[in-house]
């Protein structure tokens, strides 16, 4: 019953584990992590891409007070100059 129990839970981590690695690589999904490349850190970029945003192309802030609750859980921004809506990945949301 145990070995089951742990079967489960193992299978479920794994898939959550695979899912954002997945996104991640993709560079796209809600799951994924926007991390610079190795050879970005390498060169002293950091760990977390910057990401500019799409209309007017002002760099955010890698930490930021989300005043949303949507962005508070999956990431992403809203520009301070032009109010655009953006994902973690910089792409515009409608």
């Amino acid at each position: 019953m145990i070995f089951l129990f742990v079967a489960i839970i193992t299978a479920v981590l794994s898939g959550i584990v695979l899912t954002i690695a997945t996104d991640t690589a993709g560079r796209s999904g809600k799951w994924g992590i926007n991390l610079n490349s190795v050879w970005d850190m390498v060169q002293g970029k950091g760990l977390l891409r910057k990401v500019p945003c799409p209309q007017c192309g002002r760099e955010q802030a890698p930490r930021r007070m989300s005043l949303k609750l949507t962005e508070s859980l999956w990431g992403g921004w809203t520009c301070p100059d032009c109010g655009t809506r953006m994902d973690q990945w910089g792409k515009g949301k409608s």
